[in-house]
């Protein structure tokens, strides 16, 4: 008994799924493919005695153009004749079940429809070109339906190089006042026109007002080819309202922020245009996300990076450095000296200097005491002792204060200097021939001093 039970309910739920399986496969031969530039003619009393209300929908559909450099800009739009006055309805959605769903809920697309009391003959209703799109349509006016393809679009592409171009001039352009004007008047006509769309839904529909308002271009394409000089007025007065604004708070210009402020503008209305040029959002998208990284990533990276380094320094301060005292520095120094003066002793006895050094030699006799470890400070026997503070006189009469050097010159220590330099060192050692030394003056009463060898 229970084995027939449900074998009587799982008969009538395949029943049920077949009848609507087979109600859906109706519906679908019924919607119609247009293409581009075929016109559809339809009468609509000739079928309405055979089918209910449900299946008197029309329902044209539109593939999906695939994605290539000539047709990013691509405009599809559906062009609708239909005798003024004719009573119609129209639904806009993605499949042909979102057609009879939003049938029977009611929700007409207003794309199309006069936003004002001007009834016109030829109606436009823009679809995406990318994207497969479905048009419903309930009426007994005849009417002719026309796909109007346009693969290169002037005005999107005008509104991709704009946005392009807006994006890479916005910090040239941030700093100025003039653009700053053009800026405040163009954002300016476009509230006005927002609130001119607006208007025209609530004077015109209460009920289309409160449905989706679609693409605002459509409506004001709309909105300009049924009252043009409205339009044109309002845009004038929007720009006119913001560009006096704009002057009355000019004194903000001095401040930084304000320069920011407007170049963040510019590029938001940058982003804008190039997310709005083209119908596939995947393009625009990609374009937004390869030029947004360059300066705002970057920008926000260092501002995280010092936030991380802030945060860094008061959970994990940094040790107290030590400095050294005065004496500490000086024994250091004073050790470090040492230290140096011993290596380079050690190395100019296993390398002697070169001839370059050795012009700059003017005293062998102490650079020899030098290396054999003595001070290189010795006293001069020659020298001059003046006493401290004894006065003389000098040419014509005045009285001159001669006070002895506190530091001498020494040879040593520029020789020394020149030596520990690293600038010498890198020097390639130099190997003089014999034939390359000539004699240029000679001192007969002084010959010691050429057998003698200061370097041995």
């Amino acid at each position: 008994m229970k084995f027939q039970i449900l074998l009587c309910l799982w008969m009538a739920l395949l029943t049920a799924t077949t009848i609507a399986f087979l109600q859906e496969g109706l519906r679908d031969q019924m919607v119609t493919y247009l293409r581009a530039d075929e016109p559809f003619i339809e009468d609509g009393n000739r079928m309405h005695g055979m089918l209910d209300d449900l299946e008197r929908i029309q329902i044209f559909c539109t593939r999906p153009s695939k994605l290539r450099l000539g047709n990013i800009f691509q405009t599809n739009r559906l062009h609708l004749q239909m005798s003024p006055g004719g009573a119609f309805r129209q639904y806009m959605a993605d499949t042909v079940r979102s057609i009879y769903e939003a049938h029977r809920l009611a929700t007409q697309s207003p794309d199309g429809k006069g936003l004002t009391k001007f009834d016109q003959k030829h109606k436009y209703i823009p679809l995406n070109a990318h994207v497969h799109t479905c048009y419903g349509i309930n009426t007994e006016q005849r009417f002719a339906l026309i796909l109007e393809e346009t693969s290169c679009d002037l005005e999107r592409l005008v509104q991709f190089a704009l946005g392009v171009a807006l994006w890479f001039g916005a910090p040239f352009l941030a700093n100025s006042l003039i653009c700053l004007y053009c800026t405040a008047a163009a954002l300016g006509a476009h509230v006005a026109s927002i609130c001119v769309i607006f208007v025209s839904l609530y004077a015109s529909s209460q009920d289309l007002f409160r449905e989706d308002v679609g693409s605002l271009r459509a409506y004001f394409k709309l909105v300009l080819e049924e009252r043009p000089l409205v339009v044109a007025l309002a845009l004038v007065a929007g720009a006119w309202l913001f560009q006096c604004g704009c002057k009355k708070y000019e004194w903000l210009w001095s401040y930084e922020f304000a320069h920011k402020l407007h170049q963040r503008l510019l590029k938001a209305l940058a982003y804008w245009l190039i997310l709005a040029a083209s119908d596939h959002k995947g393009f625009g998208w990609v374009c937004v996300c390869l030029i947004f990284p360059f300066p705002e990533l970057w920008r926000l990276l260092r501002r995280l990076r010092a936030k991380c380094v802030l945060l860094r320094r008061r959970v994990l301060p940094p040790h107290v450095r030590l400095f050294l005292s005065e004496e500490e520095y000086q024994a250091q120094a004073a050790f470090e000296t040492q230290q140096a003066l011993a290596g380079m002793r050690d190395r100019l006895h296993q390398e002697p200097p070169t001839w370059q050094q050795m012009s700059q030699l003017h005293q062998p006799q102490k650079f020899a005491n030098f290396l054999n470890g003595e001070s290189h400070l010795a006293m001069r026997p020659n020298r001059c002792k003046v006493p401290v503070g004894h006065n003389t006189f000098g040419p014509g009469g005045h009285r001159q204060d001669l006070r002895e050097p506190v530091e001498e010159r020494c040879e040593c220590c520029s020789i020394r200097n020149l030596l520990m330099s690293s600038s010498v060192w890198r020097v390639l050692p130099f190997q003089p021939s014999e034939a390359s030394f000539s004699t240029i003056y000679r001192n007969s009463e002084y010959k010691d001093s050429e057998e003698q060898d200061y370097f041995s």
